[in-house]
């Protein structure tokens, strides 16, 4: 018995170093090398914490979102951090990320703990939800570096579940669960109908399969005041989507081909993220672990034996992959990699139901062997995120620092060099978007009307930075406006053009 208690001590110790290296090199990449892996949407998150600050920590109307209000995310949390760090909004959002990711896995902690999960299980499930990832992929810039797009949307699912967990075991919603969750349920879809896609939805249907299998079992049921609470908050969430036009889904229909774009999209993007080229091998035990897992999860819980009522929230995972699988195949929705972020959980917690339901020793040798994973993922991490950060000799950065070096403090550029060159140059170089050189119009996305004339003002000395692909567009406007050229510089593949003054306009 000593023993056991040796390994399983030894295990555990291997398993929360995996998860703080993983934290830690995570941590890293956010505050000390936050442009490493920049890009044009990243940057907006960036400056829109920025705008945040300036406009009393709410969104503006003149900020054009992608899609939804921003109430609970990390340029929210960033723009307090702002004024704290010398309004240096790189650092500002580095730290908002790792509070963020810190504050989830906490979460997620107390998630399993209340679930009844065995330390080595729910040690197991946080570590994978680290480590089963790449650099700087999909999943990693949803909830761990540099944006971290749908933290709070986790945090909430984490919350929401434990509450669930409460009800059932309850047989009641409180008043005070009631409100707290019908609250969080609106906020959630203020901000898009993510929350819906992760949380709502697929518990909702948890609730209608469970309710449907016991009732064929002539189990008891819940009480149906449960069933009721999940569809006002499914409801809630939806309705607050309407309200503020979050939901841009904008996808019509697609009975009739989902089948070839479940094959040709769907799933090879799924494979992309399950990362079998990186220790493919151990991916794929990880991933049959899984499969047992849930496979005797179910059999329990709809099995003879009586199951504790907390055990059925883990089946919501599942089903929040199904429900993203099934709206990518069934409609015209693009296919991206982020709307499978239930499968990285659905993974993490089905390996964790392994390591509870399977009575053998050869479940702690299981556990030393995703330690060991996650070791070697946060030295892969770490040499790709920081050992390898190149910023310095990206030609975006090297734009910014022309800019800053001659004095000029203004500049335009497409929306796909405009933000990212300015948080290159951390904020002190601005470029803006226009949605075309030709007619030098602000672009509506991701933008702030106040960035551009006739709010700002058109003096002095404006940078256009102009790539091969916008030099037709450009010589259009130079033959249209005849501008006087203060001079130019070549910069890797970008060519500058200083101009007596702003010839841009927001309309």
């Amino acid at each position: 018995m000593k023993k056991d208690k040796l390994t399983e001590y030894i295990a555990a110790i291997l398993l929360a170093a995996s998860i703080v290296s993983l934290v830690f090199v995570f941590a890293n990449a956010n505050i000390s090398h936050y442009t490493a892996r920049m890009e044009s949407d990243i940057a907006s998150e960036t400056l829109l914490a920025t705008v945040l600050y300036e406009n009393n920590f709410i969104q503006p109307d003149s900020w054009y979102a992608s899609t939804a209000i921003r109430l609970i995310s990390t340029p929210n949390l960033a723009a307090f951090i702002y004024p704290l760090v010398g309004m240096d909004a790189n650092l500002a959002m580095g730290i908002s990320c790792t509070v963020m990711m810190v504050i989830m896995l906490v979460v997620m902690g107390l998630y399993c703990k209340q679930a009844k999960f065995s330390v080595l299980a729910a040690l197991s499930s946080i570590a994978l939800v680290l480590a089963f990832t790449k650099p700087s992929d999909e999943w990693q810039r949803m909830i761990f570096v540099y944006a971290s797009y749908y933290v709070s949307h986790i945090i909430t699912l984490f919350i929401i579940l434990m509450l669930y967990n409460r009800v059932v075991r309850k047989q009641k919603v409180e008043i005070w669960v009631f409100v707290v969750s019908i609250l969080v349920a609106a906020v959630n879809g203020l901000q898009g109908m993510h929350g819906c896609l992760f949380t709502y939805l697929p518990l909702l249907g948890l609730e209608l399969v469970k309710r449907a299998i016991l009732r064929i079992q002539n189990k008891k049921l819940d009480r149906g005041i449960i069933f009721t609470w999940t569809m006002l908050m499914t409801a809630a969430s939806v309705i607050a989507s309407k309200l503020t036009a979050s939901n841009n889904i904008g996808a019509s229909r697609n009975i009739r081909n989902a089948f070839p774009k479940f094959r040709d999209e769907v799933w090879p993007s799924v494979m992309e993220m399950f990362g079998l080229d990186n220790y493919g091998p151990l991916r794929i035990v990880i991933l049959f672990a899984a499969v047992v897992g849930y496979i005797l999860a179910l059999k329990k819980l709809f099995g003879r034996d009586k199951e504790e009522p907390e055990s059925y929230s883990v089946l919501l995972f599942p089903a929040g992959f199904v429900v993203c699988l099934m709206l990518t195949t069934f409609t015209t929705v693009e296919v991206a990699g982020r709307y499978f972020l239930m499968l990285l959980f659905t993974v993490a917690v089905g390996d964790a139901l392994f390591i509870m339901n399977v009575k053998s020793d050869s479940v702690k040798a299981f556990t030393f062997f995703i330690a060991i994973f996650g070791l070697l993922q946060a030295a892969m991490f770490n040499d790709a995120l920081v050992i390898h950060d190149d910023a310095a000799n990206v030609d975006n950065y090297k734009v910014a620092a022309w800019m800053n070096e001659k004095n000029y403090e203004y500049g335009y550029s497409s929306f796909d060099h405009a933000n990212y060159i300015t948080v290159m140059g951390n904020n002190t170089a601005k470029v803006r978007a226009v949605n075309n050189m030709k007619d030098m119009k602000g672009c509506k996305w991701l933008t702030d009307t106040n960035w551009y004339p006739p709010v700002k003002s058109s003096d002095g000395p404006t940078c256009y930075i102009v790539t091969d692909y916008l030099s037709g567009e450009f010589s259009e406007f130079m033959e249209r406006e005849k501008p006087t050229v203060i001079e130019t510089a070549e910069i890797g593949k970008f060519t500058i053009y200083v101009l007596d003054h702003d010839y841009t306009m927001w309309e």
